[in-house]
């Protein structure tokens, strides 16, 4: 053991303040704004998540909650804030999910994109209309039209080739 640990332990003289174990449900009631979210009323990093520091671990305080008042969090899942208030550590406001659902839940583009049921010409995704192209749904309607369209362009622009090459060739034989 450390000398000075020896030393205060031999002398009765309590451990300093910081290096104490804290009761983490004790710090993070003492620091929760109870409402209808109990919403943290310490740090709060970039994203606006709750953070704390409990025994020398740094937790998200809505991860922290869920493993104390629920239980552990298991492997490829994830806490999802159904109030979409991210300084909320209320456990009945959480809800433990797949990465894939939670951002299915959110307002995200890739959510609201993939909530769509029609194209952006409104024709309905179905498996006759639709399909998948390295993870994106197309429209195969609008992919014919697309098509025809630029066969339609690129017949209108070899015409005009040609007429133009018509035209350099008489110009050359004039001269």
């Amino acid at each position: 053991m450390h000398y000075s640990r020896n030393r205060r332990e031999a002398l009765g003289v309590a451990r300093p303040e910081r290096y104490q174990v804290v009761d983490p449900l004790a710090k993070i009631l003492s620091n929760i704004d109870v409402g209808f979210c109990w919403e943290w009323n310490r740090k709060l990093n970039n994203r606006g998540y709750g953070v704390t520091n409990v025994n020398k671990k740094r937790w998200y305080v809505h991860r922290l909650m869920w493993t104390l008042m629920v239980g552990p969090i298991p492997d490829g899942m994830e806490i999802d804030h159904m109030c979409r208030n991210r300084a909320c550590c209320n456990p009945e406001h959480l809800d433990l999910v797949t990465g894939q659902v939670n951002t299915l839940r959110g307002v995200s583009p890739a959510s609201s994109h993939a909530k769509r049921d029609e194209c952006s010409y409104g024709h309905e995704y179905t498996a006759e209309t639709m399909h998948v192209v390295r993870g994106a749904r197309r429209c195969r309607i609008c992919e014919r039209r697309r098509d025809k369209e630029r066969y339609e362009r690129k017949k209108a622009r070899a015409a005009s080739d040609t007429k133009r090459r018509e035209k350099a060739a008489k110009k050359e034989k004039a001269t």
